[in-house]
């Protein structure tokens, strides 16, 4: 049985850099700072990607433990990463920590863990190609 993705688009979203702070508006009414680096009111664009990554998961293993008919309560991942020690600069590792508030049983979770890794779309992106172009 073949699987049917629906095409999808996400943004545009527009970010400015105006005196070393990059504000993004992703929504008329949304609007996100970013700093690099952090400051206390912004975020470094590796905190956003961790945070996209990490919020992603969240939400794609509650979708698999939905799927797979199981009640694990609320979902809370926490994230980090490493920064990888040759060229180019990017992030080399992220360690992500799933705490489920019912915890299934080994195999199950296991099994869990897997199906929320194949639905986020984040995380199955970050080695996707970025292509530039001056507008």
């Amino acid at each position: 049985m073949a699987i049917r993705l629906k095409p999808k688009t996400y943004g545009p979203l527009v970010a400015r850099l105006n005196g070393g702070r990059v504000t993004v508006q992703s929504a008329p009414t949304q609007v996100l700072a970013i700093s690099s680096p952090p400051g206390d009111d912004a975020a470094s664009p590796v905190e956003i990607l961790l945070t996209a990554v990490g919020s992603c998961l969240a939400i794609s293993i509650a979708m698999a433990a939905d799927q797979m008919k199981l009640d694990v309560g609320q979902v809370e991942v926490s994230t980090s990463g490493t920064r990888a020690l040759d060229l180019p600069h990017r992030v080399g590792q992220i360690e992500a920590a799933v705490t489920l508030e019912r915890v299934p049983d080994g195999d199950t979770a296991k099994q869990l863990l897997k199906r929320g890794k194949e639905l986020c779309t984040v995380s199955n992106s970050l080695n996707v190609p970025v292509e530039l172009s001056l507008a």
